[in-house]
């Protein structure tokens, strides 16, 4: 349980969710945050604040920002599926990939759902000679983006293994 006073109810699930105008994020059981954008989003700066706000008020509620009701040791893995995305601006990409805001989440590892097998190699490609504070892979299938994010040291729990790889 990643919230010792979340309750098991119907209202738990809402607990674990927050909507913006132009995406909604769940935190799963396994305390990952799954971000997916609605159809055709258009992400502008006023946006990516909102998004900044709500996401970050959920992230709080639920994984919290202190050791106490958080399994991941106040990390926090984020799985974006940016494939609805019509387009995001120079502004938003800059607040939503910013220091501050993963110094906020605490995010321990970032994976985003593309379309392509060739976006994806040409994007880790060119991620590889970025730096980020956190890992950051480019994934065309959402299981393997949530598998690959469980096996972030960042992010393991105390009762799984070494994480020499799966």
């Amino acid at each position: 349980m990643l919230n010792p006073t979340a309750k098991s109810t119907d209202s738990s699930a809402q607990e674990r969710r927050a909507d913006t105008s132009v995406s909604t994020a769940t935190v799963d059981s396994e305390g990952v945050v799954r971000w997916t954008y609605r159809k055709g989003a258009v992400v502008r700066i006023d946006e990516a604040k909102e998004e900044v706000d709500v996401i970050g008020s959920l992230v709080d509620r639920v994984l919290g920002t202190s050791d106490s009701g958080n399994p991941l040791g106040n990390k926090v893995p984020l799985l974006i599926d940016i494939r609805p995305v019509k387009s995001v601006s120079r502004d938003a990409r800059a607040l939503l990939g910013s220091d501050q805001v993963s110094d906020r989440w605490c995010v321990s590892g970032l994976a985003l759902i593309i379309n392509s097998r060739i976006s994806q190699m040409i994007g880790n490609a060119t991620l590889y000679w970025q730096r980020t504070k956190h890992p950051l892979r480019l994934f065309t299938d959402v299981e393997k983006a949530h598998e690959w994010l469980l096996r972030q040291p960042a992010i393991r729990s105390e009762n799984t293994d070494s994480g020499r790889g799966a």
